[in-house]
């Protein structure tokens, strides 16, 4: 590539870079596809490109980028495990869990300083584990209630303490109808304990958890 070339893909590459961080992410992604059509194998463009749809919600088109970038052998090992925890983010706001977790695992191990990752790692694996338990809570209710109701038609039948069954009956009916409660923000104490789940498992220290620390952490990594 000349080297007017290589100064447009700059000149594209910092516009979408001033447009992203203003919020105006349809704009971004206009100079970033611009840079990629001049230069798609700069793994830069991609991984920008594909963060700027992740924030549009178009995950799909996201990860087509995000995918490229992070195949890239021009990448160091630093930047290969900002990639990949780009994609985890990308892969996680899919609901694909089991590869947000794999994107996440391996940017740890590419860059063991890469504390977002590491957080993001232990919350989703949380989160999976949580949302596997709920549904076979929901299957077992569900099985409940079918037991319920035959039990219910039979002793109408019988017509034997009629009113007090029904009373019994609904009871045990809005019991197990019940969802399990949801999920809210995990609190300071549990994500430090993810944070040292993480570590541990890799031989490491604990870290001590940043104030700034959440589930879900910005995607706004470059290089």
């Amino acid at each position: 590539m000349s080297s007017s070339a290589c100064a447009s893909v700059r000149s594209d590459v910092a516009a979408g870079n001033k447009s992203y961080r203003s919020g105006e992410y349809q704009n971004a992604l206009e100079h970033y596809v611009q840079a990629y059509s001049k230069e798609p194998k700069n793994p830069k463009v991609g991984n920008n490109a594909g963060v700027s749809f992740y924030k549009m919600n178009r995950y799909q088109d996201a990860g087509k980028y995000l995918s490229e970038a992070v195949a890239s052998p021009e990448l160091s090992s630093k930047n290969r495990s900002i990639v990949n925890y780009n994609l985890g983010n990308n892969y996680y706001k899919s609901g694909q869990y089991d590869k947000a977790i794999q994107a996440y695992k391996t940017a740890v191990d590419l860059d063991n300083t890469n504390q977002d990752a590491k957080y993001n790692l232990g919350f989703v694996r949380k989160k999976h584990k949580d949302n596997n338990q709920s549904g076979v809570m929901k299957e077992k209710n569900n099985q409940d209630s079918k037991g319920d109701k035959q039990d219910n038609n039979q002793q109408k039948k019988d017509k034997k303490n009629n009113q007090g069954n029904d009373d019994n009956n609904k009871n045990d009916n809005k019991k197990n109808n019940e969802k399990p409660p949801e999920k809210g923000d995990i609190s300071k104490e549990d994500a430090q304990r993810i944070l040292d789940m993480v570590a541990k498992e890799q031989g490491q220290n604990p870290t001590k958890l940043q104030q700034s620390a959440k589930g879900e952490t910005n995607v706004e990594k470059d290089w």
